[in-house]
């Protein structure tokens, strides 16, 4: 069984009603029917400014025979997807990145050969579009999508973690073309679907004492062993938002560094200003004032320079010299 294949091809599919919801993500076969989404988990490490988060998604293939099926999702448009495997009757099946056009011919190969193979494309910066090929019948999908993805800074002093869990309506313009039309749309659900999302997201940035990450989206629980979960599992009907201070009266430095122990190190290194309620502090200053008494300078001109000295001088604060 062959590792399938990352990919940027982008993929179209049909109109939706813009008045309807979305169901957030859809898992389709050929021939139109649906898989059920029966589960949706998001975990990872946030920290310095970066998340490393894995989406994890449950469908279930109900029929009794081998289907091809296409699979959509929204993810961040401020993240990178760095891995994804599909995990099928028990087998873990990794993906690679290749070109374009390599990706899609061992993928198409190995549909002829009557092996499982996947294909993932990205339609849009957040929308993305896998194809499952030979998924075996009465057998369990788990896809596993790695996303390193950056994080907002607030001007209150925190970082912002936003991650997607539904496709929404999207406006189409007057210079948009048909395939732009179709490439932003998906497959609706009226009521909904039952399926919900839990999050676990260990920070790793030190959180302004007294305070706690919080989220104007849902009820955040704090767990002993530092992670943060929703209190109760949420609908697919919105942005999971995460935010926690880390802004104190000081400016922040960290650096995290990776590959220590071989002949080569990167680092990331995050530099956090001060908090936006924080005055800042005077530096000592040593005031030299040169002033020209000539003849030239006499009457008016010697008036304003005085006028002057006596601004900077009034500048001056305690820790000042003159």
């Amino acid at each position: 069984m062959p590792s399938p294949q990352l990919s940027a091809l982008a993929r179209v599919s049909p109109f939706a009603d813009p008045q309807a919801r979305s169901s957030g993500a859809s898992l389709s076969t050929a021939d139109g029917r649906s898989l059920a989404l029966v589960g949706v988990r998001l975990r990872g490490d946030a920290r310095g400014g970066i998340a490393r988060l894995v989406l994890e998604q449950r469908f279930v293939n109900p029929f009794a025979e081998t289907l091809d099926v296409t699979y959509r999702m929204p993810l961040p448009a401020e993240g990178a997807v760095s891995a994804y495997a599909f995990e099928i009757a028990g087998r873990v099946i990794a993906g690679r990145v290749d070109k374009k056009a390599a990706a899609r011919e061992t993928y198409e190969r190995a549909l002829v050969e009557g092996r499982t193979a996947a294909l993932l494309e990205q339609n849009t910066n957040d929308i993305f579009t896998q194809q499952i090929g030979n998924l075996p019948a009465k057998e369990e999908l788990v896809a596993r999508i790695t996303i390193d993805q950056r994080l907002a800074w607030l001007p209150e002093g925190e970082w912002e973690l936003r991650f997607p869990t539904v496709i929404g309506p999207r406006y189409i313009g007057a210079h948009d073309s048909e395939t732009d039309a179709r490439a932003t749309h998906v497959s609706v659900e009226p009521a909904g679907i039952a399926a919900g999302i839990q999050i676990s997201i260990t920070v790793g940035d030190s959180i302004v004492a007294g305070r706690t990450a919080s989220s104007p989206s849902h009820t955040l629980l704090h767990r002993a062993d530092g992670s943060i979960e929703l209190k109760d599992e949420a609908a697919l009907d919105r942005d999971i938002v995460m935010r926690w201070p880390v802004a104190t009266a000081k400016p922040g430095v960290t650096i995290e560094v990776a590959r220590r122990r071989s002949g080569d190190a990167y680092a990331l290194l995050t530099i956090v200003p001060p908090a936006r309620d924080t005055k800042p502090q005077a530096v000592a200053r040593d005031l030299i004032v040169l002033l020209d008494t000539s003849g030239s300078m006499g009457g008016a001109p010697l008036d304003k320079a005085k006028v002057c000295v006596a601004m900077l001088v009034d500048t001056l604060g305690e820790q000042d010299r003159l």
